[in-house]
């Protein structure tokens, strides 16, 4: 949408990237939230219900994001709101907020995704790591998977529940 100047779609895109990145901060941080005891983070489905300036409060609220991260996900909410729920008309302002929303989701996605590499291996952030691999189910090609670390935490896991 960005690139063929409708910056009003481009902000709608934004958010509802930044929501489902809320979501999956959420999804990352489960344990913690939940150990928090606040009934709103105890599902998925009672957060998800939540409007989306709720949802980055309880995650501030739970210290799971950054201070930065929170900033951009109320700016990229606010500029949502300003051009789809107020309907403000497109403005010489709109392409200037879309450029903005887009640099405030880079801000969370970093975040979210930093990983670095050691020895050769990239290695992505422990909540993420996690996430992926109690979530998601595939194959891992010969060579890859899991950290060396984390192949010790899933052993350890496995031989608990076995006990």
């Amino acid at each position: 949408c960005f690139a063929l100047g409708y910056y009003v779609g481009a902000l709608a895109q934004f958010g509802y990237v930044a929501e489902m990145l809320t979501l999956l901060l959420y999804k990352m941080h489960r344990p913690t939230l939940r150990a928090t005891g606040n009934p709103k983070l105890d599902s998925s489905d009672a957060f998800e219900h939540e409007f989306q300036k709720d949802r980055i409060e309880l995650l501030e609220s739970a210290n799971v994001i950054s201070d930065d991260s929170v900033q951009a996900l109320k700016e990229i909410s606010g500029l949502r709101k300003r051009h789809l729920h107020f309907f403000v008309p497109y403005t010489a302002n709109s392409r200037s907020d879309a450029l903005a929303a887009y640099r405030h989701l880079q801000i969370v996605m970093r975040e979210i995704f930093a990983h670095k590499e050691v020895n050769g291996l990239v290695e992505i952030n422990a909540p993420l790591e996690r996430f992926l691999l109690e979530y998601t189910h595939f194959a891992e090609p010969q060579g890859h998977g899991p950290s060396p670390q984390t192949r010790k935490r899933l052993r350890e896991k496995r031989q608990k529940k076995s006990r």
